[in-house]
């Protein structure tokens, strides 16, 4: 399972690690300040502002890239010309191709070829 899903795991731990590290270094400035102002060091305020201020930048910044790759996605599968078509198009040119080279095997081929490789 690791090696299928590899990526997805390295860039899970690396996230893990980045928001870990945002979070220890945060607390070390939230009590810097606290001290400061001579204010007493809450756990629950400190977590309510680096939540705040964590989503505030996955606004900026994931929201933007996850609405574009929403918009290329349904883009992509819609069959826009400048993504280059879709499956179904070339899968139909090859059984085109092969109808014509081999005429009397390509129905079988065609068969063997959709049971070695099943659509999802």
């Amino acid at each position: 399972m690791f090696k299928r899903y590899s990526l997805a795991w390295v860039t899970g731990a690396i996230f893990f690690v980045l928001i870990t590290a945002q979070w220890i270094s945060g607390w070390g400035e939230f009590v810097r300040l606290q001290h400061e102002h001579g204010v007493a060091v809450h756990l629950t305020t400190y977590l309510f502002q680096m939540a705040r201020s964590t989503l505030e930048n996955w606004q900026a910044e994931f929201f933007s890239l996850l609405y574009q790759m929403i918009v290329f996605t349904y883009l992509y599968y819609a069959g826009c010309p400048l993504t280059g078509g879709s499956d179904e198009r070339l899968e139909e040119k090859l059984n085109a191709i092969l109808r014509k080279v081999h005429p009397d095997k390509a129905d079988q081929v065609i068969a063997d070829l959709e049971a070695k490789y099943p659509r999802w």
